[in-house]
């Protein structure tokens, strides 16, 4: 190549070097960081990377200002002849500052409530690149959403609450949708001793094992401490090892002093106050343990199922248990959780421990109950009418109605496989279970249709089992206003099939009405329950007999008289605590109360009818308790109240 030839390639990479260069600072949704994606285009695919940990930030980095409205940011549309994704929605994420100020969020998650008109569908995450979300479904199911509802964030490692819009947004609108979120004030605990008021020097959170609510962390709690022996106040958030979990809990303890559990909101932030009392020391000397048994030592108040303390029981031991609260305590051997049923005690005792004691005990547990399995075999018959696909096999799911064996097992299942039908009109699905717990059981079957019913298994098990499902039937309910006689639009109708007496109640199968306000249920022909779910009613459940060519039924809904209780301390909304409620009492008239419902910033009391009620609120330790409120509660007419909890000072 000549030379000449040369300089003329060589400028003409410098002009398109230039060209490329003023091209990036002129558009404002070119980054020049490669991990950047055009999140806002949906003709392109965008993708979704979600890290272990949102990409961290300190309070001393520069936050980009927002310096334009949200109707005037520059927003990239869809390219011409491009075809749109059929499932996707973007926008900016706005952080409302603690100062006011606006800015443009950074890289993080945006949690998303998903809705297809008639049920919830789950959730999902829109990701966030350099204050851009974007939602993409690949799933065919979620594809189907018509609705969405936003319901936090976390950007710079931070929870963030949303503030705009708190309504669901139907999905075609969701385009080019600002959402506005506030940064919450750093999570901290100021951990105090209940007598002085005074910060404790010494203070250790523990993480509590997963799902437990035990006041207590146990014995061996060492590998789950999170901070030790460290001074009052503690800055807790980022405490939390599940990932997107939006509040932390923890064990709180100091040398002496009775361990407490706490869950903070890491949405809403802010301060909190404990008070730990002064605590009692244990020494439990355990006789008679079977180490297969399965059985736990539990500690709890007297008549409550709320656990102080739990541990396995795997060999006669010497447990030395520090830090348990003073008073009435009840020490149990058991085998089973009680969640459903009553666990199975082999020992029990009562104690009265004093404060700052140290106390011993001895506990000496009969033997454990034999608990046996057999084989179950037989066929399921579902009528043709419920159309089970022939990739669709049902699932069964055998569990013992014995309150020690249906927790220690959980449950037996066992996929159906398709077979001949013998019987006319119906399909067939065989099934087995070869560890079938022996005794009285509860068989479930998942999908649709949802149904259950109960047989006795014998020791020597059960060959060529039929359950036969009953032929469904077509149901039309209309859910109206009591008063007024009209249709409750957003009523949401639930039903289920009966469960065995004593067992907690699985979900509902909800509906919400066509357009021409009618809610029309598939359900076997045998006995339903009815609930609805609306905010604006009282709750209404029933339990109805159903055949075919049943008439279309009304549910009147009356409005309600119902009271919400907010709180708020240091300045800041507090969420309702853990076991914290209020208690309305009725000045004039004979209302009662008919429900406590706990929500993520309030209580709500519905009571039976209008009048003056007094609304006394728990103590929260190391508050002072607000004095008790009047209010006039009308039909219809919600009514709020707050209490203001002030730290009490020494």
């Amino acid at each position: 190549m000549k030379r000449s030839h040369r300089l003329l390639v060589a400028l003409a990479a410098v002009l398109v070097l230039v060209w490329l260069l003023v091209r990036q600072r002129g558009d404002p949704h070119v980054d020049a960081q490669p991990t950047t994606a055009s999140a806002l285009t949906p003709s392109e695919p965008v993708e979704v990377h979600t890290p272990e940990t949102a990409p961290a930030a300190t309070d001393d980095d520069e936050r980009k200002a927002v310096d334009t409205p949200a109707s005037e940011a520059p927003l990239a549309a869809p390219s011409e002849g491009a075809k749109p994704r059929p499932a996707a929605a973007w926008g900016r994420l706005l952080v409302i500052e603690e100062d006011g100020r606006e800015t443009l969020a950074g890289d993080g998650v945006l949690n998303v409530r998903l809705r297809d008109g008639s049920l919830f569908g789950g959730g999902d995450r829109a990701v966030v690149r350099a204050g851009v979300w974007r939602l993409e479904f690949d799933d065919p199911l979620k594809a189907r959403m018509t609705k969405l509802h936003f319901a936090s964030a976390l950007v710079d490692k931070r929870f963030m609450h949303v503030e705009a819009p708190t309504a669901e947004v139907a999905f075609v609108d969701a385009r080019d949708l600002d959402v506005r979120v506030r940064r919450p004030a750093r999570s901290r605990l100021r951990v105090i001793d209940a007598a002085t008021k005074l910060d404790l020097p010494t203070v250790t959170l523990v993480r509590p094992v997963a799902r437990t609510h035990q006041q207590h962390p146990g014995l061996e709690f060492e590998p789950r401490i999170l901070i030790q022996e460290r001074a009052s106040p503690l800055e807790i958030d980022g405490l939390s090892d599940v990932e997107f979990a939006q509040s932390v809990r923890v064990h709180v303890g100091a040398p002496g002093l009775a361990w407490q559990v706490h869950d903070h909101d890491l949405v809403q932030g802010g301060e909190r106050i404990i008070a730990l009392a002064p605590g009692a020391d244990l020494s439990l000397v355990v006789r008679g343990v079977e180490p297969r048994s399965d059985s736990k030592l539990r500690i709890r108040r007297p008549d409550t199922r709320d656990l102080i303390f739990e541990c396995a029981l795997t060999r006669d031991d010497t447990l030395d248990i520090r830090g348990l609260p003073s008073g009435a305590l009840t020490v149990s051997a058991e085998i089973g959780s009680g969640h459903t049923l009553e666990p199975v005690k082999l020992a029990e005792l009562s104690l009265d421990l004093a404060p700052a004691s140290s106390n011993r005990a001895e506990l000496l547990l009969s033997a454990a109950p034999k608990f046996s399995t057999a084989t179950v075999r037989g066929t399921l018959y579902l009528p043709l009418e419920w159309a089970i696909a022939e990739f669709d096999d049902p699932m069964l799911d055998l569990r013992s109605l014995n309150g020690a064996h249906i927790d220690r097992d959980n449950g037996v299942f066992a996929q159906c496989s398709r077979g001949e039908s013998n019987r006319a009109g119906f399909d067939a699905f065989h099934f087995s279970f070869d560890a079938a717990p022996v005794g009285r059981c509860e068989w479930v079957l998942f999908g649709k249709p949802d149904f259950s019913g109960v047989i006795d298994v014998p020791p020597a098990g059960l060959e060529g089992l039929e359950l036969v499902m009953p032929h469904p039937v077509e149901l039309e309910f209309e859910v109206r206003d009591a008063e007024t006689g009209e249709r409750i639009a957003d009523a949401r109708l639930g039903w289920q099939g009966p469960r065995p007496s004593g067992i907690d109640d699985r979900g509902f199968s909800l509906t919400e009405p066509d357009a021409d306000g009618v809610h029309r249920v598939r359900a076997p022909a045998y006995e339903i329950k009815l609930k609805t779910f609306t905010d604006n009613y009282e709750p209404y459940e029933e339990t109805l007999r159903v055949a075919p060519g049943a008439p279309r039924r009304i549910v009147r809904l009356k409005r309600p008289c119902s009271i919400k209780v907010l709180l708020r301390a240091s300045g800041s909304t507090l969420p309702p605590p853990r076991r914290w409620s209020a208690t309305p009492t009725a000045i004039d008239g004979s209302g009662e109360t008919l429900s406590k419902e706990r929500r993520e910033d309030a209580l709500v009391l519905m009571v039976s009818a209008p009048g003056t009620y007094e609304v006394s609120p728990d103590p929260i330790p190391g508050y002072r308790t607000p004095a008790p409120q009047r209010v006039e509660v009308q039909r219809g007419a919600p009514v709020s109240i707050e209490f203001v909890y002030e730290v009490e000072r020494p």
